[in-house]
C-alpha cells in the first residue's frame, strides 16, 4: 500500500491558542496567537514604510496562511524576532523563511512534520490517478486545492525558500509524523481518509541554540538552553515527546533512534483546507 507521512501542520494542526493579535507600534509589527485564515490580509494591511521588524509569539495554525505571511515578510527583508515561542507553522513558514532571524532571551522555536511530505505524496497520487482515469473530472475537482498546494511545494523544494532546508525538513517529518499505510478520497465528504497508521516517534523538535546559530539565527541570550521541562510546560506536552538533539543525526529510515518515548496518536481523518 502507498505509504504516506501525515503532516500535522496542514492537516490537523495541534496548535492551541486564541486567534492572532496583529498590530504595529513604533515600527514593530507584532503577530501574537493562533494564525488563521485572513491573517495574511491583516499583516499586509498593517505593514507600512515605518515597519522595521516583526515580533512573533505563536503556536502556529494555518500553514498556508503562515506561508503567505512568511513570503511577504521575507520580500520586505524584515527581521523576525521570536519573543517567547514560535511553533509549528510559525517556525516553518514564518521564522525559517525570514531573511534575518532572531530569538530573544528565553525564547524557542518548535518544529514538527511540516506539510511538505504529504503535499508531494498527494501530488503524485493525483498524477497517478489522473493517468489511469482521465475522464474522472470529479476527483480532479475534489483534489485541486491539495494539488495546487503540492505544486507550490515542489517549486519550493526544487529552488524556492525550502531548498536550503529540504534535508532538515525531511528528517523532521520522519521523526514527528505518523506513518500512513493508505489514503482514500471520500467524494461525498470531499475529504481525505487516512488508513492504518503507526504513531510518530516524537511530537516535536526543539533545536538547541548551538544548532540555531549554525543556520544563521541570531540567538540573543547568554547561558544554557532552556530546560526541556520548561519548554514542555510552555508547550503543554510531555517532556519525553520532545527531541532536542541535532536533527542531522536523525536517520529518516530509522527515526526511533532519536530516543523519544512516543509521539502523537494517529489521526482518523484529514479534510482538505476549506478556507483558501
Amino acid at each position: 500500500m502507498k505509504r504516506l507521512l501525515a503532516i500535522l501542520t496542514l492537516v490537523a494542526a495541534p496548535a492551541i491558542g486564541h486567534a492572532a493579535d496583529i498590530y504595529q507600534f513604533l515600527g514593530t509589527l507584532t503577530i501574537q496567537g493562533l494564525i488563521k485564515s485572513g491573517d495574511f490580509d491583516k499583516v499586509r494591511d498593517t505593514l507600512d514604510a515605518k515597519t522595521f521588524q516583526v515580533f512573533v509569539r505563536s503556536p502556529g495554525g494555518n500553514a498556508l496562511e503562515a506561508r503567505r505571511i512568511g513570503d511577504l515578510l521575507a520580500s520586505r527583508d524584515l527581521p523576525v524576532v521570536v519573543r517567547g515561542y514560535c511553533e509549528s507553522a510559525c517556525a516553518t513558514d514564518i521564522f525559517l523563511v525570514a531573511r534575518r532571524r532572531v530569538i530573544n532571551d528565553g525564547g524557542f522555536v518548535a518544529f514538527h512534520g511540516g506539510d511538505v511530505a504529504i503535499g508531494l505524496e498527494i501530488a503524485q497520487l493525483a498524477r497517478d490517478y489522473a493517468a489511469a482515469h482521465p475522464d474522472d473530472t470529479e476527483f480532479a475537482r475534489g483534489t485541486q486545492t491539495w494539488k495546487a498546494h503540492a505544486d507550490a511545494l515542489e517549486a519550493a523544494v526544487s529552488g524556492g525558500w525550502l531548498a536550503d532546508y529540504a534535508d532538515m525538513t525531511r528528517r523532521v517529518g520522519a521523526l514527528t509524523t505518523p506513518v500512513i499505510e493508505s489514503v482514500t478520497y471520500d467524494r461525498a465528504a470531499n475529504s481525505l481518509h487516512l488508513g492504518p497508521q503507526r504513531r510518530a516517534v516524537c511530537d516535536w523538535w526543539v533545536p538547541r541554540k548551538a544548532f540555531l546559530a549554525e543556520i544563521g539565527v541570531d540567538v540573543r541570550w547568554k547561558g544554557d538552553d532552556a530546560s526541556l521541562e520548561d519548554i514542555a510546560r510552555k508547550m503543554r506536552v510531555a517532556p519525553d515527546r520532545i527531541y532536542q538533539g541535532s536533527i542531522l543525526q536523525v536517520d529518516p529510515a530509522a527515526p526511533a533512534a532519536a530516543g523519544c518515548r512516543g509521539g502523537s496518536e494517529p489521526m482518523a481523518i484529514a479534510p482538505p483546507p476549506k478556507d483558501l
